[in-house]
């Protein structure tokens, strides 16, 4: 039956002419889909159905006349049936995998289609670590700056067969891909070796793969791991960016001077074009803040410097308060931080009421203007009361912002990446007054301090009374500090006594439970301390978690009161915005993985003997080896509460070495034995130096049972000039 008449039969007449155009028959129909069936007018499912069932019985009907019809010629019409039946199915062509060979055929001779040998890779996403000391995973702007150095993230594809000596070869490889970035990392074949880690599960710490670096082993070990981190074992990877001199080419147009500049370098050229025209200088800041609109509502401020004569306003801005003295604003500070600062700082009644006042002006005049009267100015204006305490608080952060932002564009122009690097340039240009370290113990410095008193035994609340005493334009100043009772002269000891102190106490209390929200006012007082810390050759504050710094360098507003008062605090000497253009600063801030050690300890004092030969040589020779038993003793725990911490403050009022290194290496002097404390050690922290008496051919040497009893007294005893 064709398909016109199986289509007559079921009344689909209506399709016929679109089968025929089509040329669908009984014999290709079954391949046709529901869509082209559609196509061909057969529209619903029921209809579809119905006109596949009929074709398959009409296709049925047809093998079993061809069996009738075999039946009746063949001998055997089983065996018949069958092979019609599998011809239909399966065709009748032979296997591909039979070939006809001689009896007497030669297997290497014949052209045999060979089966291709399937290679198998196994890809994975590589981290490489500059830092010999990391132990987590970076953080987003470390991967950042990794990146740019040409380590980081890189997917390294291995085949399955690799040997250990195969997949070294590829993490170490030079060679480059189409995009010209290497396959593996080739910064590693000079740093003198590396490990494999893993990331431990649940956790940002890394820990070393301990298996064999084949690649069966690796896939065994790691599982479902997705990343392996390569960290250097001796040497550190730089961190200088390989490509920094490349060029984006899409330029635009400045407004001022029609000429065109790359989108990279527009920003600076507008900061510093020379047709673009004149306006107030104000205070030039990072912050994204935008203006106050209800500043417009402050007595038309902004409105009446609008009118105001232009020809005026480079002469002089001047603010006069009620008793009539003219107050000068540079040209550098900024309208905008003196409302805003007196909104802030000094919202009492005092500043509401001369606010309402319309006695006091701002003017803009010339020198001739000074003593005019100004009737006329205040019966046209809408005036605005700033006090000179309002302006002396905005050209202070104007001074300080200025200071910063000089300091990073000089790290940025000069590509300092080097955490430490940058410390020491921002130590040097933020901290005014005496220098920090003594230079010579005979010319001690006078310049200008902050001079603070604490009570050692209640360090935390004298320390914050003092603090918030100091204005923020003298917190630049060298810390000058004296504990209660003490008679010791800060030349940088006590100083250094005093941070260790401060810190250990707000660790305690501020951050050891996580951030104590009913004390958030607090923090801005944190921040300052911690901030002069850093600054001031003091230990790092690095107790902060991982996601305290995140929050408080990330530039974006934090929902936690503590970290917004923190930041404030911190970023009074210009802290927070240093680490948030550079972020390779908050790597100061990291736990320190190192530990003190009897080497380092021994290092770090250097004893400075008598000529060789000399009877004061023999006896220097005795005292320190006694001495060198003594911090054997007490770095294996034997001298009870005395550790290697306590002798290194003892000796430089820090108990570990500083970021910035020592100003004076710490040193042992040889000292003859005084009548009122014999041999008790004593120690000059303000340069380093430990005075050890030695014996004398009238006095000599105690036994090391009474001699290291006197060392306990002295190292564990925490008062300057008290022994």
């Amino acid at each position: 039956m064709s398909m016109k008449q199986i289509l007559e039969e079921l009344k689909m007449g209506y399709a016929i002419k679109r089968f025929e155009e089509e040329r669908i028959d009984v014999d290709n129909f079954l391949s046709v889909t529901d869509l082209q069936l559609i196509n061909l007018g057969i529209i619903t499912i029921g209809d579809r159905i119905r006109l596949t069932e009929r074709v398959k019985r009409n296709a049925r009907s047809s093998v079993l006349e061809s069996a009738d019809d075999l039946v009746a010629t063949d001998s055997n019409p089983i065996a018949s049936i069958l092979s019609h039946q599998r011809k239909m199915l399966f065709g009748n062509k032979k296997s591909k995998r039979r070939h006809s060979f001689p009896v007497n055929h030669d297997p290497e001779k014949l052209d045999i289609p060979k089966r291709r040998k399937v290679t198998r890779t196994w890809t994975m996403t590589v981290v490489c670590l500059a830092d010999k000391e990391s132990s987590r995973v970076p953080s987003s702007a470390e991967k950042e700056i990794l990146f740019k150095a040409g380590l980081g993230t890189r997917k390294i594809q291995f085949l399955t067969s690799d040997t250990e000596a195969d997949v070294l070869k590829t993490i170490t490889s030079d060679r480059s891909t189409e995009n010209g970035q290497t396959i593996g990392f080739p910064q590693l074949n000079n740093c003198g070796g590396f490990e494999l880690l893993k990331c431990t599960q649940n956790s940002r710490e890394l820990s070393l793969i301990d298996c064999k670096w084949s690649v069966s082993q690796l896939k065994t070990y790691l599982g479902s791991q997705t990343k392996i981190y390569i960290r250097p074992v001796q040497t550190s990877l730089s961190t200088t960016p390989i490509d920094n001199n490349f060029q984006i080419k899409t330029e635009e147009i400045c407004k001022f001077c029609n000429k065109g500049f790359s989108i990279r370098n527009l920003r600076q050229h507008v900061k510093t074009c020379k047709d673009k025209p004149k306006t107030i200088e104000v205070c030039e800041s990072d912050s994204d803040d935008l203006p106050d609109p209800a500043l417009n509502d402050h007595g038309g401020l902004w409105s009446f410097l609008s009118d105001a004569n232009i020809e005026f306003l480079p002469a002089a801005v001047d603010a006069v308060d009620p008793l009539g003295d003219a107050v000068p604003i540079n040209a550098s500070t900024s309208v905008t931080d003196v409302i805003d600062e007196v909104s802030q700082t000094e919202g009492n009644s005092n500043y509401n009421e001369h606010a309402s006042s319309s006695s006091s002006n701002v003017y803009v005049h010339t020198g001739e203007e000074i003593n005019s009267s100004s009737d006329s100015t205040t019966s046209s204006t809408q005036n605005v009361t700033v006090s000179p305490t309002m302006y002396q608080k905005a050209e202070t952060v104007c001074l300080i912002d200025s200071v910063i932002s000089s300091a990073i564009d000089h790290c940025l122009t000069e590509n300092i990446t080097d955490p430490v690097e940058i410390l020491r340039h921002m130590q040097k240009v933020i901290v005014t007054g005496r220098s920090l370290e003594l230079d010579d113990l005979l010319n001690c410095d006078s310049g200008d301090t902050s001079f603070i008193m604490v009570d050692r035994g209640n360090i935390l609340e004298t320390a914050f009374d003092e603090i918030k005493s100091i204005t923020d334009k003298d917190l630049r100043k060298t810390l000058e500090v004296n504990f209660y009772n003490e008679c010791a002269s800060d030349q940088g000891g006590p100083r250094k006594e005093f941070f260790r102190l401060v810190l250990s106490a707000v660790k305690e209390k501020y951050f050891d439970k996580g951030l104590r929200e009913h004390l958030a006012k607090d923090y801005v007082t944190v921040g300052k301390i911690m901030a002069l810390s850093i600054l001031q050759n003091g230990p790092m504050p690095s107790f902060l978690n991982e996601d305290i710094r995140n929050d408080l360098f990330s530039g974006k507003d934090s929902s936690s009161l503590c970290i917004k008062n923190l930041r404030t605090g911190l970023d009074v000497l210009g802290v927070v915005k240093v680490g948030s253009i550079l972020p390779m600063f908050v790597h100061l801030l990291n736990p320190s993985t190192t530990c003190l050690t009897l080497k380092a300890v021994t290092q770090l004092l250097k004893p400075h003997f008598s000529e060789e030969g000399s009877n004061d040589r023999k006896y220097e020779n005795s005292v320190y080896s006694a001495f060198l038993r003594y911090m054997r003793s007490a770095a294996s725990g034997r001298r009870g509460d005395v550790s290697l911490q306590h002798i290194l403050q003892f000796v430089t009022g820090a108990s570990e070495e500083p970021i910035l290194g020592f100003c004076h290496p710490p040193s042992i002097e040889f000292v003859k034995p005084r009548d009122d404390t014999r041999f008790i050690p004593t120690a000059n922290t303000c340069i380093n130096s430990l005075k050890l008496p030695r014996g004398t051919l009238e006095i000599k040497l105690p036994a090391d049972e009474e001699l290291f009893s006197l060392y306990d007294y002295a190292f564990l005893n925490t008062f300057y000039g008290l022994i």
